[in-house]
């Protein structure tokens, strides 16, 4: 039988919906058909569960994926600006060291504390951000 789009199927429950995506509905499914009445709103109503069911899994699926990309922007914009503001701490480490030598080991000191500090933070967001379902 025909759809709307022209193309045959070879059975009237096979397949639900055609390559072109177009649903086979009550009245092609009772129309040129012996089927009984009962049998053919049965057929229709499992057709349109099959495909409520499919769009249900394609919006979950595409709602998973938008929040992994977001959690994935967050984690590599935050990263970056870590990085960043690591690199500015030890340039200024750099030049305060030449400004006064003696100063090196605690420079050096805040220096890493401010690169442990980061680097707890992103940990810290990570956690948070794999809590987000």
């Amino acid at each position: 039988m025909p759809c709307s789009f022209g193309v045959r199927h070879r059975a009237i429950l096979w397949p639900p919906l055609c390559s072109f995506r177009c649903p086979l509905t009550l009245a092609r499914l009772t129309e040129n058909t012996s089927l009984p009445a009962k049998e053919a709103r049965q057929a229709s109503r499992q057709i349109s569960l099959r495909r409520l069911e499919t769009q249900i899994m394609e919006a979950q699926a595409d709602s998973v994926t938008d929040v992994a990309l977001t959690k994935i922007d967050s984690l590599t914009t935050a990263t970056g600006n870590a990085m960043a503001q690591i690199t500015r701490v030890t340039q200024l480490q750099r030049q305060l060291e030449m400004m006064a030598p003696d100063a090196a080991a605690r420079l050096a000191f805040i220096a890493d504390d401010h690169a442990l500090g980061c680097a707890e933070l992103l940990a810290e967001l990570r956690r948070d951000l794999r809590r987000i379902r």
